[in-house]
């Protein structure tokens, strides 16, 4: 109108602060549209919703629990003697009460112990497309680590040396008592796998507590040990 000459030009400012203003209340307008509509930063399952329609809320009030089922986290610990062989990436199996078996990836080993028990959290990524797994159920966490050659030898066995070192007392080829150190690698409920020992070796487990470096002891294997002797003899009446 006002290029046509109907409506002077001197109305324009007038008219544009008009439209302005109008733009800024459909602004408002939606902006208080919006707040009828919860929109969840995730995308997930509604899981729970504590709330009832039509009521009040405050600032920063829960109104529903989403869970994000995809990727799913297998959650474990494991002791200080085993944190260094685990690494982000290795293959995970998680193993279910239903005895189902899932893949996955460690994908987190923590650098600080739990104060209660002293072992590392450990968390492993599971694919969880279909949402098949619940969140909060039970598994069993099995990571294959990297072969390594072991001894088993009776937990008796074991012994410290004078300097707090871990080991045990053997009889060389000469008969005469030494220490040597081994390392942990998997405890059993009465034995235990060291390393090493990486040759044939004759391990004391009997009265090793009472001989030194040194000594001179006649080596008897555990086999003559336990097997009974016959002198031909008859027993006494």
């Amino acid at each position: 109108l006002i290029t046509s000459g109907d409506v002077s030009r001197n109305t324009l400012a007038a008219l544009e602060s008009a439209v302005a203003g109008a733009q800024a209340g459909l602004a408002a307008a939606q902006a208080e549209a919006d707040r009828s509509s919860i929109r969840a930063p995730i995308d997930g399952v509604v899981d729970a919703v504590p709330v009832q329609v039509g009521q009040a809320l405050q600032v920063g009030t829960e109104v529903a629990v989403i869970v994000d089922p995809n990727p799913m986290l297998a959650v474990g610990a494991v002791s200080e003697a085993r944190r260094t062989e685990l690494k982000a990436g290795q293959p995970a199996i998680m193993r279910f009460i239903d005895g189902s078996l899932v893949s996955g990836t460690v994908d987190f080993v923590s650098l600080s112990a739990d104060t209660a028990t002293r072992t590392y959290p450990v968390e492993a990524m599971m694919d969880n497309a279909d949402a098949s797994i619940a969140d909060g159920v039970t598994c069993e966490m099995t990571v294959t680590l990297t072969s390594q050659e072991a001894t088993a030898i009776p937990r008796s066995a074991l012994i410290f040396s004078d300097a707090g070192q871990l080991g045990v007392r053997v009889a060389g080829d000469d008969n005469k008592v030494k220490f040597m150190p081994v390392a942990l690698v998997d405890d059993g409920r009465e034995s235990v796998w060291v390393s090493g020992i990486d040759k044939p070796t004759r391990v004391i487990v009997v009265g090793q507590d009472f001989v030194k470096d040194g000594d001179i002891v006649e080596a008897v294997s555990a086999a003559e040990a336990t097997t009974p002797k016959t002198t031909g003899e008859q027993p006494p009446a």
